[in-house]
């Protein structure tokens, strides 16, 4: 550079020790904001995408939709929830969020597909609740705690009688589930969720609710809302 230039002229009265400097701690620094900013920038796509997903499922028939790619599609959402820390994901507004919209669109999967969607909550349940007797049993529970919340926006029906027989399952197994289940948190979160779940029937049933399938379900849901001791 030119040392007659303002430019060159102050560079060469700058002392050595002066030189700006790139140190490990500014070098981690800036990783670390890159990798927050690309998190949030990935977060927010997730979101948008979800709100997207969301807006084509509410309109769209299940033959429309088509059953690969709706079985597809259902996989990926639930694995989302499935496998989030719940620790993790509490602390953080942006993952909250994400999460649940995860459970909002499977939900709105549910409207279409819901005996598929409520087979895989029901069976994962299943299978947190026997990890959570087995082994770590605080993160089983918090993990089975936070996947039973995803289950409050399914779409129970009871027209046609097969989708009324399939909620009518669906409601038993929730109930023998939380009848098995151990600690506060998982029964709490679980008796927070039957409500709505049972009134989305309520509001649309009628003659249906003599029914001899809803009648030993309706027990069996009651008995599990009943106050019990919970182990610690």
């Amino acid at each position: 550079m030119d040392s007659s230039t303002p430019a060159a002229a102050a560079q060469s009265h700058i002392c050595p020790d002066e030189q700006p400097r790139v140190t490990s701690g500014n070098s981690l620094n800036l990783r670390r904001v890159t990798a927050v900013l690309s998190e949030r920038k990935h977060l927010a796509l997730v979101y948008i995408l979800c709100r997207a997903l969301i807006s084509v499922v509410q309109v769209v028939t299940r033959e429309a939709l088509g059953e690969d790619l709706g079985t597809r599609l259902e996989e990926i959402i639930f694995n989302s929830i499935k496998n989030a820390d719940p620790h993790v994901t509490a602390r953080t507004p942006n993952k909250q969020a994400n999460m649940n919209m995860f459970a909002y669109l499977l939900g709105a999967l549910s409207n279409i597909r819901f005996t598929s969607v409520s087979n895989r909550f029901a069976a994962e349940m299943d299978a947190m609740n026997w990890v959570a007797h087995l082994r770590d049993q605080k993160d089983g529970e918090a993990r089975l705690g936070y996947l039973v919340q995803g289950v409050q926006f399914l779409k129970l029906k009871v027209y046609p009688l097969e989708a009324f027989k399939d909620t009518a399952d669906f409601i038993a197994t929730f109930a023998t589930l939380f009848e098995s289940s151990r600690g506060s948190s998982v029964k709490t979160a679980m008796t927070k969720t039957l409500g709505p779940l049972l009134a989305q029937v309520v509001q649309s049933a009628t003659a249906e609710v003599n029914h001899p399938v809803w009648a030993r379900q309706s027990t069996s849901s009651s008995a599990s809302r009943t106050p019990c001791p919970i182990n610690p």
